[in-house]
């Protein structure tokens, strides 16, 4: 080992529970978007947000029918432990996401693709579900 100042992420506790979680699972990204915090908070207290009948599901494998996915939404407690206790509650098989409320996403995949697959789909998901709330109280204003 060569000595080293660098120091690991203060939420690598949250990646290392994924890992441990998910069955199969290469690797997981966070990022902070304007519309997963948007989401995050317009749905948190709802604890979840659900999306049907979007083309894009079949990002996550889901290929049925008039198909839908519910994304889990807990709180950003301060305590890394904590929020990595509570991404482990909720994560649900199928789902390969967890919104932390006004914070980001983490999402998943068998590998680097396919973690930007997830990604990328529930950006577009997020980004069409607050511009269409927004179109519907516009509308509603005529």
């Amino acid at each position: 080992m060569f000595p080293t100042n660098l120091k690991p992420s203060a939420e690598t506790l949250i990646h290392t529970a994924i890992y441990q979680l998910i069955p199969n699972c290469e690797a997981v990204f966070h990022v902070h978007t304007i519309y997963n915090n948007l989401i995050s908070d317009l749905y948190g207290d709802q604890g979840k947000v659900t999306f049907t009948k979007h083309e894009i599901i079949k990002a996550f494998d889901i290929w049925k029918e008039d198909s839908s996915i519910t994304v889990p939404i807990v709180e950003n407690y301060a305590s890394i432990p904590k929020l990595a206790e509570e991404i482990g509650r909720v994560i649900q098989p199928g789902v390969p996401g967890v919104l932390i409320r006004n914070h980001g996403i983490y999402v998943w995949g068998d590998s680097d693709f396919t973690a930007k697959r997830h990604l990328e789909a529930f950006e577009f998901l997020f980004e069409y579900q607050i511009k269409m709330f927004f179109l519907k109280n516009f509308k509603q204003t005529l």
